[in-house]
């Protein structure tokens, strides 16, 4: 149709602001042109129903350009690969249950991996060594590896 008045077919972005202009070309001019038709006078009804519905024509072969974009960049993506992840986190939860199981066995925590610490206690940290009778003795704390690093003896 050629004789349709400021048409905008043309000129329609498609992309990631496709949208935009898609509602500008909805409110701009299908919203004006069924305004239009709705209060025309009998004897224009053929024309402006004609330009109404080359409006919607537009609007719709714009949006169908607007499906076929995101449709194509979707086709462009990798499928997501969680193996590595899912690999990565049962390594993590089995590195996690051993640290659980050694706290539950030392009376510090309850109720395996959902539980929590049990009260009163907590996980001792640094170079302490406190050891009975003489260093390293018989009777020890170690937060430490080293031997007599620091010991405190008792006697």
């Amino acid at each position: 149709m050629t004789d349709c008045v400021d048409c905008r077919c043309d000129g329609i972005v498609t992309g990631l602001t496709g949208h935009q202009s898609l509602s500008a070309q909805n409110n701009d001019k299908v919203k004006q042109m069924a305004l239009m038709l709705r209060d025309v006078q009998l004897c224009d009804l053929p024309d402006q129903s004609a330009k109404f519905a080359y409006a919607q024509w537009c609007f719709n072969k714009n949006l169908a350009e607007q499906l076929g974009w995101i449709a194509s960049e979707l086709a462009k993506k990798t499928a997501y690969n969680d193996s590595a992840l899912k690999a990565e986190n049962t390594k993590l939860k089995a590195t996690l249950t051993k640290i659980i199981n050694n706290l539950e066995r030392s009376g510090a925590w309850q109720g395996g991996l959902d539980g929590d610490f049990v009260q009163d206690r907590n996980i001792a940290s640094g170079n302490t060594n406190i050891s009975g009778g003489s260093p390293e003795g018989s009777s020890y704390i170690h937060t430490s590896n080293d031997k007599t690093e620091n010991d405190l003896a008792g006697g």
